[in-house]
């Protein structure tokens, strides 16, 4: 699409990450401990609520930036009529004007520190665009054979997970 308007929804899958991430739940090492510079602020249900959707609505733009798109993310409304007010409007690069490799690798590097630090591990978007792996189950089928998608078909990891 040349042009994307958007007010995103559905934070619940970086919402649950966050909640292991922060109980300790996550049993892959990745458990966020009391020494984290987020500790005190997802110590607080609220704020991991509205950190889960500033992020997902932060990957969600990165990632839309990695695909050519200048973004911008502004209220649509004020906050007396809904606290979730965030429009993202994306609109695509010509051909001769798209970011440069350098550029993309730097987009995805933020891209890869913003998830460590809040200790997610996966983003279905990101999945989809290639931009990390999907979770070792999501690309086997039921015998435990590849099926299609990055991981299978050897394409490369820039996330592990």
């Amino acid at each position: 699409a040349r042009v994307i308007v958007t007010a995103p929804c559905c934070h619940k899958e970086i919402r649950r990450q966050l909640d292991s991430a922060h109980s300790g739940g996550g049993g892959d090492g990745d458990e966020l401990g009391a020494e984290h510079p987020l500790a005190e602020v997802l110590g607080y249900g609220i704020f991991r609520e509205r950190t889960a959707e500033m992020v997902t609505d932060t990957i969600r733009s990165i990632l839309l930036e990695i695909a050519d798109y200048d973004v911008s993310v502004l209220e649509f409304i004020g906050l007396e009529g809904t606290a979730k007010n965030i429009m993202v409007a994306a609109t695509k690069r010509p051909p001769h004007r798209g970011r440069s490799k350098a550029e993309k690798d730097a987009l995805r590097s933020r891209l890869h520190a913003l998830m460590s630090l809040v200790g997610a591990r996966r983003q279905k978007l990101a999945e989809w665009m290639g931009e990390v792996e999907p979770p070792l189950e999501s690309s086997l089928d039921s015998h435990g054979s590849a099926r299609g998608g990055v991981a299978a078909q050897g394409g490369p990891s820039r996330m592990p997970v």
